[in-house]
């Protein structure tokens, strides 16, 4: 009991007054969008660019006389005239997914079909629980927007229902949670202003996200949670509202049409900057696989707005990139948990990395499968699940639940140049150890070395991605052409692990785990060039 309120507060030191205020606001002030009469109505917009988020949008699939959707790799079934917008067995994500409509803009889904299910929504509008509150509500009403003027349709049901919740959103901004939460809510609510031509629906939040931006886009160009799935899902949602200002003026909006226009160089940047041979990208964090190619499909939509990117330093993100000239590529993550006050979709994983050679990637992050709170998703938060080190099969940090962190390390520079980069974090203080990591890379090698303080024990983690299959002989592995030598260990061993392909599937792969005292040394380069 006292340990879990000391946990507690750990945790709650970080967040903001203006969080916990909303928190309690929301909490005991309940309530869900009412909804008005009369409504005005609303102009189409003209969208002569769109580009879809990361999320899949062929998720539906119609029969004779029922349904399925087919969300986050778990499939439901209903019949037609009994679809359950509530359905939660597959976890609040699924049923978050399910409230989205992303499936609008699905090519092979009929624009019949398309409209049966926003009715069926309307007419099930006020028995809808989690697809009701302030996150769904936002993506949804972008979503159906963008759908309704892209297709010239105008239903009085469409406008209530779109008009009522934005309402009900503009006094609902999720302040307790922040990140890309709130972003989503202020991007839907000027989307929405334009589309009704509601100056009220605009005014604070334009503000409100003109500070926002400034916040949560670091100026390297990194969304701030450091995920490159949010970081672009954030990103192609500035697009369209750029686009949107673009073909639908509103000089009131010119600021903050700048504003989109800087951030969206600067984003665009940083993710050319993190994809291996340009194409191939690192999933830090909470960060679902997704298809590369809406990468360049966003530079060249970019592009057709007039917006030319270029790659970013990564210095503000606190990623390196270690190259060879061999072919071996390392990304080195450094940064602690960011935001402090939102570290939800940050993992115990200081001074990890992910390693690539000649386009392919070798030692990967383990990925994400699941947010449900379960011993699943405590794995995959955990440093365990990293290419870095544990001491006695802890965390560096204090992941709790889904979302929480209490306790959280410190990160010291001692040196940070091109082909080298010595970092030291303090996670695990309270067992009296320290971990110091180098990465050096020369002309056909790259050499790692671990040190910990004090006469201890620590476990080395190495992910293989799973299709690699890599071969141990005494102290040296191969693995797709490289050669991994260790030198200073106990124990080395190849066991089994569960790598996330995606949520809700899990693939067999296989990870090199190594124990060493004090110092490890291990050196990675191509097989030709080893001696």
């Amino acid at each position: 009991m006292v340990s879990s309120i000391l946990k507690f507060f750990r945790t709650i030191r970080y967040v903001k007054a203006k969080q916990i205020y909303y928190l309690l606001k929301y909490r005991l002030l309940r309530s869900k969008p009412k909804y008005l009469d009369n409504t005005p109505d609303p102009k189409h917009l003209v969208i002569n660019n769109f580009i879809r988020s990361s999320r899949e949008i062929d998720s539906v699939h119609f029969n004779k006389e029922s349904l399925t959707f087919n969300l986050l790799n778990k499939k439901k079934k209903f019949f037609k005239d009994q679809i359950d917008w509530n359905f939660d067995q597959f976890g609040k994500l699924w049923s978050y997914q399910l409230s989205y409509f992303d499936f609008l803009h699905s090519e092979s889904l009929s624009l019949e079909n398309k409209l049966f299910l926003i009715d069926s929504y309307c007419d099930h509008i006020n028995s809808i629980s989690s697809g009701n509150e302030p996150y769904p509500i936002s993506l949804r009403s972008s979503n159906w927007i963008i759908f309704l003027s892209r297709n010239k349709i105008l239903r009085t049901k469409y406008s209530r229902v779109l008009f009522s919740q934005l309402k009900w959103l503009k006094t609902h901004l999720e302040f307790h949670l922040m990140a890309n939460h709130l972003l989503e809510n202020l991007t839907a609510l000027i989307i929405g202003g334009i589309y009704f031509q509601d100056k009220g629906m605009l005014r604070t939040p334009s503000k409100l996200l003109l500070e926002q931006l400034d916040e949560q886009i670091l100026e390297d160009g990194a969304f701030f949670e450091l995920s490159p799935q949010y970081h672009f899902d954030i990103m192609s949602k500035m697009l369209i509202l750029l686009s949107i200002f673009k073909d639908n003026r509103n000089f009131e909006l010119e600021k903050l049409k700048v504003k989109v226009e800087e951030k969206i160089v600067k984003m665009l940047g940083w993710l050319q900057a993190i994809c291996f041979q340009g194409n191939t990208i690192p999933y830090f964090n909470d960060s679902r696989r997704f298809d590369s190619d809406i990468i360049q499909e966003s530079i060249m939509l970019a592009d057709q707005l007039g917006l030319q990117s270029y790659k970013t330093d990564l210095s503000d993100s606190k990623i390196r990139i270690l190259e060879t000239e061999s072919g071996i590529t390392a990304m080195f993550k450094l940064s602690a948990f960011t935001p402090s006050y939102q570290p939800g979709h940050s993992h115990s994983d200081l001074l990890h990395f992910i390693l690539c050679y000649k386009g392919s990637i070798i030692l990967d992050d383990t990925g994400i499968s699941t947010y449900d709170a379960s011993d699943t998703r405590m794995r995959e938060r955990s440093t365990v699940s990293h290419n870095t080190v544990t001491i006695d099969g802890k965390n560096q940090a204090e992941i709790w639940k889904s979302f929480r962190v209490g306790r959280r390390p410190d990160i010291k520079f001692y040196k940070d140049s091109r082909n080298h980069v010595v970092a030291e974090h303090n996670g695990y203080k309270n067992l009296g150890v320290l971990h110091k990591r180098s990465l050096n890379s020369s002309e056909n090698q790259l050499v790692i070395e671990d040190t910990l303080s004090g006469n201890q024990k620590g476990t080395s983690h190495y992910h293989f991605h799973p299709e690699v299959q890599p071969v141990l002989r005494d102290n040296m592995v191969e693995a797709n052409g490289l050669i991994i030598e260790i030198t200073g260990y106990e124990e080395i061993s190849i066991v089994e692990y569960d790598y996330a392909h995606d949520f809700n599937s899990i693939v067999k792969s296989t990870k090199l785990e190594v124990s060493f005292y004090n110092n490890l040394k291990t050196t990675i380069c191509p097989k030709e060039f080893y001696i």
